[in-house]
């Protein structure tokens, strides 16, 4: 008798929060730091990436942080970034900035985003 073996592997996702700097907020406005889940695909779709966000988004209200998702590579701009602590790429696929978001976003590690 053959024996039939089931293994399901399961996709996991590992990420760090950490900063540099505190998050850059407009007066008045909620203190809380804010992250960014950035989840942008050109190629292969991780089935996952909503549960990422999901999961991401609870541990920011357990823990006080602000958390926004988006795919659109347009908001990676010198303004848009100062209001983030750290900025998370989540199962991103192939190229997903161009050349102006990639400098911004490169000035936003440079001075110390996360």
């Amino acid at each position: 008798m053959k024996k039939i073996i089931s293994i399901a592997i399961l996709p996991v996702m590992y990420f760090v929060f950490t900063s540099a700097r505190p998050a850059v907020t407009k007066p008045g406005a909620d203190q809380k730091p804010r992250v960014l889940i950035y989840s942008k695909t050109n190629g292969y779709f991780h089935t996952c990436i909503p549960l990422g966000i999901q999961t991401i988004s609870r541990l920011g209200k357990e823990n006080g942080f602000e958390v926004d998702n988006t795919t659109d590579s347009l908001l990676f701009t010198k303004e848009n970034l100062e209001k983030y602590a750290a900025v998370i790429f989540l199962n991103t696929t192939l190229k997903v900035l161009g050349p102006n978001e990639e400098t911004a976003f490169k000035q936003y590690i440079e001075n110390g985003g996360g």
